[in-house]
């Protein structure tokens, strides 16, 4: 569950006990006072009755039950003896019994709430003290039947409150939880960007002063020193090619004249192909790689480096089988979507086992070009299929085959470079396949 889903949940259930509570209050206060209504009314016949019973029981009873109509009224002793009630003698007396004999010792008036026989009622009992002793028991009960559908209804009328409740604060704490997020999220893209090694994308911390904004800005500030140590090192890698290439190429003249040394102009070329490497990584890599760009038509690129291919996999007896579209014309450099070719179809050639077939293919989809480079071969291992685009990684099959395991890292850096992407597939002793797209000139 990410953080979004726990914020969301964690105010729902906020918002939803919170809710539970303050009608747990309500109907608590609501049951009360309803209760303490009717105990009033229950007080206040008790009040005569026990004034008069203290008098002469006989010639209250008549009396006492004509005023209190549709109420329970029951006189007895301590010793549970039943001495006058309202209540019908078809009806068991059995729990009036028990409470007289439980009541006999009570000093104050007890209200509690009882079923006698079908009816639900709030019973008071009321003590009849002579001396300070309690001789007698006034029992007068009062029917709870409007009170207890009074809280039915605000029962039912609560779940109608409560689905509507619910619904707004789901609304709510989704709102809450975007404007919370929100920062994070965007925080979260932009660092996902600079993680691909996109150093351009600019971090403004937002104007309040929470512990976001503080974070945000330690990371702008870490972003701006990473930068600049990186432009330093393009600098660097750039400023050395260049002046390397001078004397290298001064060398390589020399020893070609000469024509005796050939490990030496060897290893020079070798050391002057780095550099190129060297130059298209940190030009790939520079903050406005195409801000000065042609029209580039592609198919013309692929057709000049598979020629060059047919004849660097001659030794091999490869053959190459091409499906080329023609008037293809992307945006960019064609010196380094030449590199990007090259490397890709070197790369076919040198891992091919003889007499093989390279398949070489160039369409256009969905505002795409489709660039594809399939060959048969060792193939290369699961354990290697996410690093071959890393600088100077070489995977298990590469250490015979030389080179200095910067081909496929300048391919995807110069494809990044003008907006496209390249993948691979591939499997141990199968076919491996390059795909490119880029997006197409309009």
């Amino acid at each position: 569950m990410n953080i979004r889903a726990h914020i969301f949940w964690w105010l729902l259930t906020c918002f939803t006990m919170g809710t539970v509570l303050l009608f747990g209050a309500f109907y608590t206060l609501t049951s009360r006072l309803l209760y303490a209504q009717t105990d009033r009314e229950i007080e206040l016949h008790a009040s005569a009755i026990t004034t008069a019973v203290s008098q002469e029981v006989a010639m209250l009873v008549q009396q006492v039950f004509e005023n209190s109509p549709g109420m329970l009224v029951t006189i007895g002793n301590v010793k549970g003896e039943i001495l006058a009630s309202n209540l019908p003698d078809s009806m068991n007396k059995t729990e009036l019994t028990l409470m007289l004999e439980k009541s006999a010792g009570i000093i104050q008036t007890t209200y509690l709430n009882k079923k006698i026989g079908t009816n639900s009622m709030r019973l008071g009992i009321f003590p009849v003290s002579n001396g300070g002793k309690t001789e007698m028991l006034v029992i007068v009960g009062h029917p709870t039947d409007v009170v207890d559908h009074a809280l039915s209804r605000l029962v039912q009328l609560w779940y109608v409150v409560l689905l509507t409740i619910l619904a707004i604060a789901m609304v709510a704490s989704w709102i809450i939880t975007r404007s919370i997020v929100a920062p994070i999220t965007r925080l979260t893209e932009k660092l996902e960007l600079v993680s691909e090694g996109n150093f351009i994308i600019a971090i403004q911390p937002s104007k309040s002063k929470d512990e976001l904004s503080r974070l945000t800005q330690a990371f702008a500030h870490m972003m701006e020193r990473i930068r600049a140590s990186f432009e330093r090192e393009r600098q660097l890698i750039g400023e050395l090619a260049h002046e390397l290439k001078t004397p290298l190429s001064v060398a390589k003249s020399k020893l070609e004249l000469d024509g005796k040394d050939r490990d030496a102009l060897n290893a020079v070329d070798r050391v002057a192909t780095t550099l190129d490497e060297m130059l298209d990584l940190a030009w790939a890599s520079s903050e406005q790689p195409l801000s000065k760009n042609d029209n580039v038509q592609l198919d013309k690129v692929v057709d000049e480096v598979i020629e060059i291919a047919e004849v660097l996999g001659a030794k091999k007896n490869l053959s190459i089988k091409r499906e080329i579209e023609s008037g293809i014309v992307v945006r960019g450099k064609r010196d380094k979507l030449f590199r990007v070719v090259l490397n890709i179809l070197d790369n076919a050639v040198k891992y091919s086992e003889k007499n093989g077939t390279i398949g070489v293919s160039l369409t256009r989809g969905n505002g795409q070009v489709i660039f594809e480079v399939s060959n048969g071969g060792k193939g290369i291992v699961k354990a290697d299929l996410p690093h071959v685009f890393e600088r100077y990684y070489r995977g298990g099959g590469a250490g015979k085959k030389g080179g200095t395991g910067l081909g496929l890292a300048i391919v995807h850096a110069i494809v990044s470079a003008h907006g496209g992407e390249v993948t691979i597939n591939s499997r141990a002793k199968g076919l491996t396949t390059i795909t490119v797209t880029l997006p197409i000139s309009s």
